[in-house]
């Protein structure tokens, strides 16, 4: 007996939780309740939607990929070119001075 009182007290619990859930995200309880041909539908729609994404996720990966590698690039050549610069600048500052 004791233990069919743990398990109420344990249910109840739970669905006190649950419904602080639902009006916690605005959740509206609602008697319709979808048919399992409307969930499939919905989740083949989304999966084909997934799909769909796919190839425009790949590509932009390898865009951003030859993008960095550009940049990388770059900012070598950058770096090359304006220390020359920098010192013969920090030269000419100081000889002003």
């Amino acid at each position: 007996m004791l233990t069919l009182i743990a398990t109420r007290n344990a249910l109840l619990d739970q669905e006190k939780q649950f419904m602080e859930e639902v009006v916690r995200r605005g959740i509206e309880e609602t008697d319709e309740v979808p048919n399992y041909e409307t969930v499939y539908m919905r989740i083949q729609a989304i999966e084909e939607a997934l799909r769909r994404l796919e190839p425009v996720n790949m590509r932009a990966i390898d865009e951003y990929n030859e993008v960095e590698l550009r940049l990388s690039d770059l900012q070598g050549k950058r770096d090359t070119l304006f220390p020359k610069e920098s010192s013969s600048l920090s030269v000419s500052t100081s000889m002003n001075s």
